[in-house]
This record gives structure tokens, C-alpha cells and sequence, in this order.
């Protein structure tokens, strides 16, 4: 039997019905899937954002007890000298001594001597 160039052509134009239609159910699941991915692309940086957020609380926290014991260790020191000071000069040790063994033991400027036997 042969088929007329109509029946040829209507098949042709069924047949890319038919992959236009699997083309479109193609892209709708490819889409589908690329939203779903997005999703969960957008959970994760929820998630990251999260975990960067609590580590900088955390590093927040830290350099503050950091600096509160900074502060407390300049104290300490503070008193030491003060303390050690006092004692030497009880000893009748001089002056010029006293700053030379404070300055060597402590690690201090010229200016932080002065401003300690200034007081």
C-alpha cells in the first residue's frame, strides 16, 4: 500500500508533535530538578551561614576572655613590680639598681621605669 505525500507529511508533523511534547516534559523535569537543587543549594548556605555565624560568636568570645586576661596578667604585673620595687628600696638598694634589675626582668621601656618611679 502506499501512503500519499499528505499522510506522509501529517505523520511527519505528528512525529514532531510527539518530540516537541518529549522535549517540553524533558524541560519541565530539568527544571523541576534545577529548583530543587536550588533549594537545596539555599539550605546549605542557611546552614553555612549559620555555622559561620555561631564561629564568629565564638572567636568574639574568645578574643574577650583574651583580653580580659590580657588585662588581668598587665595587672599582676603591675603589682609585682610595684611589690618588688617597695622591697628593694626597703633593702636600701638604689635607685639606679632598682630600675636596671626591673628593666631587665620585666622587659620595660625607659619611659615605663620613669612612670613607675614616678608614682
Amino acid at each position: 500500500m502506499r501512503r500519499s505525500v499528505y499522510e506522509m507529511d501529517q505523520e511527519m508533523r505528528e512525529k514532531k508533535i510527539r518530540e516537541g511534547e518529549r522535549r517540553i516534559r524533558d524541560g519541565k523535569r530539568e527544571i523541576l530538578e534545577g529548583k530543587r537543587k536550588l533549594l537545596e543549594g539555599k539550605r546549605e548556605l542557611q546552614k553555612s551561614k549559620r555555622e559561620i555565624k555561631e564561629g564568629q560568636d565564638r572567636l568574639k568570645e574568645k578574643e574577650q576572655l583574651i583580653q580580659e586576661r590580657e588585662q588581668k596578667l598587665h595587672e599582676n604585673q603591675q603589682t609585682i613590680i610595684k611589690t618588688s620595687i617597695e622591697a628593694m628600696r626597703a633593702l636600701n638598694i638604689d635607685k639606679t639598681t632598682i630600675k636596671k634589675e626591673i628593666k631587665g626582668k620585666f622587659d620595660l621601656s625607659d619611659k615605663e621605669i620613669k612612670d613607675y618611679f614616678a608614682e
